[in-house]
Protein backbone atom coordinates (compact mmCIF):
# COMPACT_ATOMS: atom_id res chain seq x y z
CA UNK A 1 0.00 0.00 0.00
CA UNK A 2 1.04 2.72 -0.75
CA UNK A 3 0.75 6.61 0.43
CA UNK A 4 0.03 10.11 -1.18
CA UNK A 5 3.84 10.74 -0.99
CA UNK A 6 5.13 7.78 -2.90
CA UNK A 7 2.41 7.92 -5.25
CA UNK A 8 3.09 12.09 -5.75
CA UNK A 9 6.78 11.04 -6.09
CA UNK A 10 6.04 8.28 -8.72
CA UNK A 11 3.52 10.67 -10.66
CA UNK A 12 5.83 13.67 -10.54
CA UNK A 13 6.52 13.74 -14.22
CA UNK A 14 2.66 12.91 -15.29
CA UNK A 15 0.50 15.42 -14.10
CA UNK A 16 -2.43 14.32 -15.49
CA UNK A 17 -2.33 10.62 -13.28
CA UNK A 18 -1.88 13.46 -10.53
CA UNK A 19 -4.37 15.51 -11.26
CA UNK A 20 -6.69 12.20 -11.51
CA UNK A 21 -5.37 11.26 -7.78
CA UNK A 22 -6.28 14.44 -6.35
CA UNK A 23 -9.65 14.60 -8.40
CA UNK A 24 -10.47 11.04 -6.74
CA UNK A 25 -9.11 12.01 -2.67
CA UNK A 26 -11.41 14.97 -2.78
CA UNK A 27 -14.37 12.85 -3.43
CA UNK A 28 -13.21 10.57 -0.25
CA UNK A 29 -16.02 11.12 2.55
CA UNK A 30 -14.40 11.23 6.19
CA UNK A 31 -10.63 12.83 4.79
CA UNK A 32 -9.09 15.19 6.80
CA UNK A 33 -5.56 16.53 5.85
CA UNK A 34 -3.08 17.36 8.49
CA UNK A 35 -0.62 19.82 7.75
CA UNK A 36 1.69 19.30 10.72
CA UNK A 37 4.16 22.08 11.64
CA UNK A 38 8.14 21.50 10.37
CA UNK A 39 8.94 21.14 14.19
CA UNK A 40 6.77 18.05 14.53
CA UNK A 41 7.70 16.15 11.30
CA UNK A 42 11.49 16.54 12.76
CA UNK A 43 9.79 14.68 15.99
CA UNK A 44 7.87 12.22 14.06
CA UNK A 45 10.99 11.30 12.07
CA UNK A 46 13.10 10.79 14.79
CA UNK A 47 10.56 8.93 16.56
CA UNK A 48 10.58 6.87 13.13
CA UNK A 49 14.05 6.22 12.86
CA UNK A 50 14.27 4.86 16.71
CA UNK A 51 11.12 2.28 16.13
CA UNK A 52 12.48 1.06 12.57
CA UNK A 53 9.48 3.09 10.72
CA UNK A 54 9.97 4.48 7.54
CA UNK A 55 8.84 8.70 7.15
CA UNK A 56 5.39 8.29 6.32
CA UNK A 57 4.87 5.81 8.91
CA UNK A 58 6.23 7.52 11.25
CA UNK A 59 4.18 10.62 10.55
CA UNK A 60 0.92 8.38 10.75
CA UNK A 61 1.89 7.12 13.86
CA UNK A 62 3.14 10.58 15.66
CA UNK A 63 -0.16 11.72 14.61
CA UNK A 64 -2.28 8.89 15.30
CA UNK A 65 -0.61 8.78 18.99
CA UNK A 66 -1.00 12.91 19.77
CA UNK A 67 -5.08 12.80 18.51
CA UNK A 68 -5.78 9.44 19.81
CA UNK A 69 -6.64 7.57 16.84
CA UNK A 70 -6.48 4.34 16.14
CA UNK A 71 -4.35 3.22 12.50
CA UNK A 72 -6.30 1.66 10.59
CA UNK A 73 -3.72 -0.06 8.03
CA UNK A 74 -2.52 -3.26 6.18
CA UNK A 75 0.86 -2.71 7.17
CA UNK A 76 2.80 -4.89 9.45
CA UNK A 77 4.89 -2.06 10.22
CA UNK A 78 2.76 -0.58 12.85
CA UNK A 79 3.00 -3.81 14.76
CA UNK A 80 6.31 -3.14 15.83
CA UNK A 81 5.02 -0.16 18.01
CA UNK A 82 2.61 0.43 20.90
CA UNK A 83 -0.11 1.32 18.79
CA UNK A 84 -3.27 -1.09 18.17
CA UNK A 85 -3.21 -1.42 14.34
CA UNK A 86 -6.92 -2.63 12.41
CA UNK A 87 -7.06 -3.51 9.24
CA UNK A 88 -10.34 -1.68 7.33
CA UNK A 89 -11.85 -4.95 6.76
CA UNK A 90 -12.40 -4.79 10.70
CA UNK A 91 -13.01 -1.62 10.79
CA UNK A 92 -15.87 -2.42 7.84
CA UNK A 93 -17.50 -5.38 10.03
CA UNK A 94 -17.83 -3.25 12.93
CA UNK A 95 -19.58 -0.51 11.24
CA UNK A 96 -21.92 -2.96 9.79
CA UNK A 97 -25.50 -3.39 10.89
CA UNK A 98 -26.37 -6.55 12.43
CA UNK A 99 -29.50 -8.49 11.56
Amino acid sequence: MKSVTQVNAQTEREPKLVSKLLSEITKWGGLTIVDLPLEEELMASEMADRMGLDFDDGLQYYYAKKAGLQIVSFDEDFDKTDAKRVEPKDIESSASPKD
